[in-house]
């Protein structure tokens, strides 16, 4: 996120503002202008504005923008670029209507080296008459042939523009054609989805899912809708078929969700709590303690809504537990969140950096078809890392990010992971925002072992299994395994 900000006020800088008065156009008319690129004059695409997005210490040498095969947009730049063109175009939209940003990208040798940001994307920037940003999005690729891409989003209430932007800043090169964006209407509501869920959603092969059958199954239901609240409940409806908690409906502020995923908890933390001196509580994150013997305890019980408060008072609370000869950091409970968060105390067991996870996304409307982007890191913190015998307990309690947070101590060379496999349940997902108001969110990636193995409905699993029984077996034999 720090990444985008930064680029953010640099291409604010750059980038004009139309304020004209978008034009009356029929629905399917392509508000993008020369979106093929096969006009140009000057050393710049006709209707596009060059601009530096991000600089790397220098105004000089910038990355190259020219007409690449295709016709194409094409950017590319090295280790010795400093300077990274944008390549954008301002559209004027309606606030409150939805459209669909289509093209056709391709990549080749894109690769992040020292210093460099890591951007390679067309996105969309929202703003308002004034030229504020108001909100922007951004879809990555490393996709190495020409392929068709798209993605819908939904004008903001104050906005006017949406800026159209083809951005690199690492080493490689980004290729860009047929460039369209299109008003979306009310009416198209479950077709939107039904096309967009086809292009993106993760695990319709891993699932075993029929996604024609299936829709097939709802769509007179949906075109009949007599309104939104009906709508909402056929589309809940068809989404609980999924089996898939990364899958929900947002309307009128309100999630709904007809799938409920239940488990059997390894877990007694009665149990657990008798046995731990000196508890502090840090609301609902979670708890430290130690042990009769002086083994350290750590409960995360979610990633999700943690303050940089929380924070601090939770790594001050597990830095005082260093002089324990062993520790249990407990992850049986995490309900997930912020990813990031967990790569902060994961940080704290670590003098090297560990990959613990890999992620596919969709290549291409093939079922089947992925690219994987870079592998996800756990790096040291700057201070001190504990270093002696760590003991992770896991179970179908951890969910989601809990599930990346188990990952991440399973790839610690001196933690062993102890319980029973993870919920197996991690989408990444991100919503599309259909013209009548309804955000749909489902999942967007394929989590992945660094071994390749998917997570999804199987779960992480530990490196010793222990069956649930009565009081907390699990608990006892991670206090055996550090004595």
């Amino acid at each position: 996120m720090k990444t985008r900000l930064r680029i953010v006020a640099a291409l604010l800088s750059v980038c004009s503002l139309v304020l004209t008065t978008p034009a009356v156009v029929a629905q399917q008319d392509n508000l993008v202008q020369h979106g093929t690129f096969e006009v140009w004059a000057d050393g710049a695409p006709v209707g596009w504005d060059l601009g530096i997005g991000a600089n790397n210490g220098g105004d000089s040498p910038k990355s190259v923008a020219r007409q690449g095969e295709g016709p194409s947009l094409e950017l590319s730049g090295d280790a010795s670029t400093l300077a990274w063109q944008s390549v954008s175009q301002d559209v004027p939209v309606t606030a409150g209507n939805s459209y669909r940003l289509s093209y056709v990208i391709k990549t080749t040798d894109v690769r992040r080296e020292v210093n460099q940001y890591d951007n390679c994307f067309v996105g969309v920037f929202q703003k308002d008459r004034r030229g504020q940003l108001v909100s922007r999005d951004f879809w990555s690729s490393n996709i190495t042939e020409f392929t068709p891409a798209s993605a819908v989003f939904r004008a903001g209430d104050n906005v006017a523009v949406a800026q159209v932007l083809v951005f690199l800043s690492k080493s490689g090169t980004l290729n860009v054609k047929d460039i369209s964006l299109v008003e979306l209407g009310d009416a198209d509501n479950f077709d939107i989805l039904v096309d967009d869920m086809n292009r993106h959603y993760s695990y319709f092969e891993l699932k075993g899912i029929d996604w024609p059958e299936l829709t097939a199954k709802y769509r007179d239901r949906a075109k009949a809708a007599a309104d939104t609240d009906e709508f909402v409940d056929v589309v809940t409806d068809m989404l609980a078929e999924m089996k898939d908690v990364h899958t929900w409906v947002v309307h009128d502020g309100k999630r709904k969700s007809k799938f409920r995923s239940g488990f059997d908890a390894n877990f007694n933390f009665q149990v657990v709590d008798r046995d731990l001196d000196d508890i502090q509580r840090i609301g609902r994150f979670g708890l430290v303690g130690k042990t009769e013997d002086g083994l350290g305890y750590v409960r995360i019980n979610t990633l999700a809504g943690i303050d940089d408060r929380a924070l601090r008072e939770m790594i001050g609370a597990i830095e005082g537990l260093f002089d324990a000869p062993g520790i249990i950091m407990d992850l049986r409970r995490n309900q997930g969140g912020d990813e990031t968060i967990a790569m902060k105390i994961a940080a704290m067991f670590i003098e090297d950096e560990h990959v613990y996870a890999r992620q596919q996304y969709r290549a291409t409307e093939d079922h089947s078809a992925f690219y994987e982007t870079p592998q996800r890191v756990i790096t040291p913190r700057d201070g001190s890392a504990y270093t002696g015998p760590i003991v992770c307990l896991i179970g179908p309690g951890a969910v989601s990010s809990g599930e990346g947070f188990a990952m991440m101590m399973a790839a610690i060379p001196h933690c062993t992971t102890m319980g029973l496999p993870t919920r197996g349940a991690s989408g990444n997902p991100a919503p599309i925002k259909l013209p009548n108001g309804v955000d749909v969110w489902y999942s967007r990636w394929m989590s992945l072992m660094p071994d390749g193995t998917p997570i999804e409905d199987a779960g992480v699993p530990p490196d010793v299994v222990v069956e649930h029984g009565d009081g907390d077996p699990t608990w006892e034999r991670a206090r055996e395994e550090l004595k």
